[in-house]
């Protein structure tokens, strides 16, 4: 495995990790916005 597949697979995860918290901040706030 060379530096770039290393550094495209660690992208990869970060996107995944932003929109999974993306996710959790929007179901957030639709409770909140019905409450």
């Amino acid at each position: 495995m060379n530096n770039s597949d290393a550094s495209q697979a660690n992208t990869t995860i970060v996107a995944q990790h932003l929109l999974a918290m993306d996710r959790q901040f929007l179901i957030a706030n639709m409770f909140t916005i019905y409450e």
